[in-house]
């Protein structure tokens, strides 16, 4: 029972770390510590680097490694994008088809597997 708890204070402790690093990396990215109105919008960017990492819609599949890689893809094209003047409203149109493409090869990869079993 012991090491159970030990395991359970070092996780809170780890998480509440990492929170609060991802605190300071939004402050450094807004430039405010107000709370209202951050990370609005984010969900679905969040989403697609899972999904573009290889993270199974459908649960049970996926690395963090690969969740990395995703946000770093995904960012990559925004700031390309941006780099080039692109509208905002063509860059979401960009992710949003980038996104896409990640679900479709998710889908067809999940049903190859299936006809494989």
């Amino acid at each position: 029972m012991l090491a159970w708890t030990a395991f359970s204070v070092a996780s809170d402790v780890t998480s509440s770390l990492m929170s609060a690093f991802a605190g300071m990396l939004v402050l450094g990215r807004m430039g405010v510590g107000s709370a209202s109105g951050v990370g609005v919008g984010w969900e679905l960017t969040a989403i697609a680097a899972a999904v573009i990492g290889g993270v199974s819609l459908t649960g049970g599949q996926g690395r963090v490694l690969g969740i990395v890689a995703g946000a770093v893809l995904l960012e990559l094209i925004n700031n390309g994008l941006t780099t080039l003047q692109v509208n905002s409203d063509y860059t979401n149109i960009v992710l949003g088809c980038v996104l896409g493409l990640a679900i479709t090869a998710d889908r067809l990869r999940a049903r190859h597997v299936a006809r494989r079993s």
